[in-house]
């Protein structure tokens, strides 16, 4: 559904723009996200008694997250998560003329604590994929190893993606709604030509439907066990980057591979993973070149 743009109104109800707003949700995010976005900016407005968006004032968002930060005890985390669904619907009172500019740019939150990379580091690795194989599910595990697509992404994987001949994979509609392509390494490519078929899910159910969510998620539960550093699917995709990062790759291109919106999402998480060694690149530098 399109909403037209409207004319500047100088005291127009916030209502009728929040049941716009709403249905703009549900059409570019998921279910989820925008169930989330709507509760959160719902909850400012009935707590803050606002009826117009002139109402919305960097103050007035600056004042309910310290609020909330003291009161609930919320984490930098979900602070940020809050002045994003607000100024999201500011964005949107600002697109249909009710607001000049977004006042959540002038809101500060505290910095989100850095966590240190969790990752499996090339023992760990092997031993993962031994103990995956020995029960069972050795298969999905190389595969989200060696490619770095997200559980969902391997879940959802049909042959007619599978490029064997280009050693490509193909992810439709990731994370973001995103199409991205990820090169097949000799380390999975052989485990994927010897079962590859022309159609249908690359990990089938028992009756060949995809598997559920539950299912992927109860898949490594014995590799968790005896290996606390599998702490769930997530591991895989870190030690994917993080392996590739202390290789040498490129960031750029492990963001692409990756599907990270910005290669400074890769760096920042990534970064200090990156080998310090000479570069002969340096050498095309001439200096008869130079003036």
């Amino acid at each position: 559904m399109i909403i037209s743009r409207t004319q500047p109104q100088e005291h127009g109800s916030l209502a009728p723009l929040m049941d716009q707003w709403q249905v703009i949700l549900a059409a570019t995010t998921s279910q989820a996200a925008a169930h989330q976005y709507f509760n959160a900016a719902r909850r400012f407005v009935w707590a803050n008694q606002i009826d117009r968006p002139g109402q919305i004032t960097a103050g007035v968002v600056q004042l309910y997250l310290a609020q909330a930060r003291q009161d609930r005890g919320l984490a930098p985390a979900t602070l940020h998560h809050l002045r994003t669904a607000i100024s999201s619907l500011c964005d949107y009172c600002c697109q249909q003329g009710q607001l000049h500019e977004n006042p959540c740019a002038a809101v500060k939150v505290p910095k989100i604590p850095r966590r240190p990379i969790r990752w499996l580091d090339a023992a760990a690795t092997r031993r993962a994929v031994l103990l995956a194989g020995y029960y069972g599910c050795g298969f999905e595990v190389k595969m989200a190893i060696y490619t770095g697509l997200r559980r969902d992404e391997l879940r959802r994987l049909k042959w007619e993606r599978v490029d064997l001949a280009a050693k490509l994979v193909r992810v439709e509609y990731g994370k973001g709604g995103k199409h991205r392509t990820v090169p097949l390494s000799a380390a999975i490519y052989d485990d994927l030509a010897a079962v590859a078929l022309p159609d249908g899910w690359v990990f089938p159910g028992r009756m060949g439907q995809c598997r559920s969510k539950s299912t992927w998620g109860n898949l490594i539960n014995p590799v968790r066990e005896r290996m606390p550093e599998v702490t769930g699917w997530h591991i895989f995709r870190k030690t994917f980057a993080s392996l590739l990062m202390q290789a040498g790759v490129s960031p750029a291109k492990i963001a692409a591979w990756l599907g990270h919106s910005d290669i400074k999402l890769t760096l920042s998480t990534y970064g200090s993973l990156a080998p310090d060694r000479y570069d002969a690149d340096i050498d095309r530098l001439n200096p008869t070149d130079c003036p």
